[in-house]
């Protein structure tokens, strides 16, 4: 339901579970990765408004359309501690706004130009959520990232970066906590860097060009 917390998809912990051509509808909380989790997206629809891909995990969204249908935040992610496993990694993913689409849905409005989506917000002051090789749609922010409220902005220790991502929403002023990645900072967020080198599990020939990012 509209405004509320709905989830779509739980993937729970200790698993290692990957998902092909597969949609997820929601607004707020549509897909959880729990504490532990490993997963690999590729070519989904992943469609909400608010937190709408968050949770403690490592999830890598390979060429997946990450589709907001109102104004708020995409991601929301959590770590216990500066060492602690998990981020979410999005690559070669188209980042765009739409109408609410999935079913039983009726509402009009829609996450348009006018930049009132962030890329992500900290869920814990650890947070790490990359985006390289994106094209971002008019929608985003300019600043990019959000704070977790402007009484806890969790922001001292997040890791909020980005690289080569193109289209309208990868300019502007990013936030001060914001990281621009390099070809060398960028490399433990290659898929097999990323998933601890076992990628066994995964349809390679599915797999984008540059998820192993070395370049």
């Amino acid at each position: 339901a509209r405004n509320t917390a709905a989830l779509a998809l739980t993937v729970d912990s200790a698993s290692h579970v990957a998902f092909y051509n597969c949609t997820f509808f929601g607004f707020q909380d549509t897909v959880l990765i729990k504490r532990g989790a490993i997963a690999y997206f590729k070519s989904c629809w992943i469609e909400g408004s608010v937190d709408f891909i968050w949770g403690y995990g490592t999830a890598f969204f390979d060429g997946c359309a990450i589709a907001s249908n109102t104004p708020g935040t995409i991601t929301a992610h959590n770590r216990d501690s500066p060492s602690a496993a998990g981020a979410f990694v999005f690559n070669s993913c188209n980042v765009i706004s739409v109408v609410a689409s999935g079913y039983g849905f009726t509402s009009v409005q829609q996450a348009d130009d006018a930049k009132r989506v962030y890329l992500g917000r900290p869920y814990s002051q650890y947070a790490r959520v990359v985006y390289m090789f994106c094209t971002l749609g008019a929608h985003i922010n300019p600043a990019g990232w959000e704070v977790w409220s402007n009484s806890d902005p969790r922001s001292s220790d997040i890791l909020f970066g980005e690289y080569e991502n193109v289209g309208t929403g990868a300019s502007g002023t990013r936030a001060s906590f914001a990281t621009a990645l390099t070809s060398t900072t960028v490399q433990p967020f290659g898929l097999e860097t990323l998933f601890g080198g076992d990628v066994s599990w995964i349809d390679t020939s599915a797999i984008s060009f540059h998820a192993f990012i070395k370049i």
